[in-house]
Formats: C-alpha cells, sequence, structure tokens
C-alpha cells in the first residue's frame, strides 16, 4: 500500500466516526410487544430516558414530576431494570426502593388528529406513577401486568411534551415477586416495553379467539370499549 492509499483509506475511517456521520443508538426491543394485537399507528418510547435514585423518597413531597425540575442526573436505558447491566445503571446492592424516570417525547404526525392518544407499559415493577407534562394520568400496583392511560387531553399534538414515571420496587416478600426473592437478581422499575398508539373513539380493548377441534369451529370474542353505552361483549 502506498502513501496517498494509506491517507486515503485513513481520511474515509475519519468520516465515518465523525459526529455528521454517527447514527442514533438502535431502540431496544424496537418490536410491538402484542404483535397479535398491533395497532395501525403506534410509536415505541423504549430507549434512552433521564433518571434519578430517591433514596429519601423525597421526590412527591418536591414535585419531581413537574417539567423542568433539576436533579435527573443519570440516563437509564428503557426497557431494562436499573438492576441490568444493559439499563446502563446497573446499581444491585444497596439500590435505593424508589426511582424516577423522564423523557421527551412528540406525538407522530401520523397519528389522526380525531383519534385519541394512549400510553401504554408493558410491566412496571412495582408500583408506578405517570404524568404527562406536569399531569397525572395512571398510577398502577403490580410489576408484572400491563397498563395504559388515555393521555389525549394532557398532551401538545405539535409541540414538546414529557412523560415521568416514579417507580417502587420494595422486593417484599409478602408481594407476588417470583424468584427475585433469594434467587435471581431482581427486576426493578421500568423493565417491559412502553409505547404510543392512536385509538378511535371506539375500539377493541380486548378480544378472545376460541377454537374446538370436534365439530371444527372459531369463535371470536371482541370487548368494545368506548361507546356511548357501556362497553359490548361480541361474540
Amino acid at each position: 500500500m502506498n502513501r496517498s492509499s494509506f491517507f486515503r483509506i485513513g481520511f474515509g475511517l475519519l468520516l465515518l466516526t465523525s459526529p455528521a456521520f454517527a447514527q442514533e443508538p438502535k431502540i431496544p426491543r424496537p418490536e410491538h410487544p402484542r404483535p397479535d394485537a398491533m395497532r395501525a399507528r403506534w410509536a415505541n418510547l423504549n430507549g434512552r430516558w433521564d433518571f434519578r435514585f430517591d433514596a429519601q423518597d423525597q421526590g412527591l413531597r418536591e414535585r419531581w414530576e413537574k417539567p423542568g425540575v433539576a436533579g435527573y442526573n443519570q440516563t437509564i436505558v428503557v426497557p431494562f431494570p436499573w438492576e441490568s447491566e444493559l439499563s446502563g445503571i446497573h446499581q444491585i446492592q444497596g439500590a435505593p426502593k424508589v426511582g424516577w424516570y423522564r423523557r421527551l417525547f412528540r406525538i407522530p404526525t401520523e397519528f389522526p388528529a380525531g383519534e385519541r392518544v394512549w400510553l401504554r407499559f408493558g410491566a412496571v415493577d412495582w408500583r408506578a406513577d405517570v404524568w404527562v407534562n406536569g399531569r397525572k394520568v395512571a398510577e398502577h400496583e403490580g410489576g408484572y401486568t400491563p397498563f395504559e392511560a388515555d393521555i389525549s387531553d394532557a398532551v401538545e399534538r405539535a409541540g414538546e411534551n414529557v412523560v415521568v414515571v416514579r417507580a417502587l420496587d420494595t422486593t417484599d416478600p409478602s408481594l407476588p415477586t417470583g424468584k427475585q426473592v433469594g434467587w435471581y437478581t431482581p427486576s426493578s422499575g421500568i423493565w417491559q416495553t412502553v409505547w404510543l398508539e392512536a385509538r378511535p373513539k371506539a375500539y377493541i380493548a380486548d378480544f378472545r379467539i376460541v377454537t374446538k377441534i370436534g365439530p371444527a369451529s372459531v369463535h371470536v370474542k371482541a370487548e368494545i370499549a368506548g361507546l356511548d353505552r357501556k362497553s359490548t361483549r361480541l361474540v
């Protein structure tokens, strides 16, 4: 290799590693968590969130859910628990029981103006309190079950929004903890996918497919929500 070829290769490598050519970090677990129930318009919120521990459990008193509050001094990769190395925190021994998450987001332009915007969590261990733009939109207990909130009235359609999550995990043996107590590493905080989705006013809230071998048959049961009357189950 002559000197001119060496410099051309070196210059090319410099370009590829420069900030202008640097790629954004890939979204972890980019797939929809429920491919059997994926809606036409949705947006994955996994990735890097601002984070801070709350060792003294003072965040509620000091209103850490308010937009622009200082002190979120770490970054965590959602949807990995703060004990996991993949989260970027990797704190197991002596980790506080409370962690606060914060992330900016925009409503995708593909979401129709006439449809509602829902914020969904696959799981947060153990208790979650959720705010959007400083407004409380959800609270949930149970580290293994999904939950959701209609945030249509809390978001700015054309602007930037902020979601804040307070996660409390006492890892109490009196609660359903599986093998996290005394067997495996605990999984605290957000540990399943977070996403947005657009829904019309009336939508399928849940469905079930029931099959039989003899006589061969398939029945689809769907629960419709958002109607003027009480939700109706169709068969």
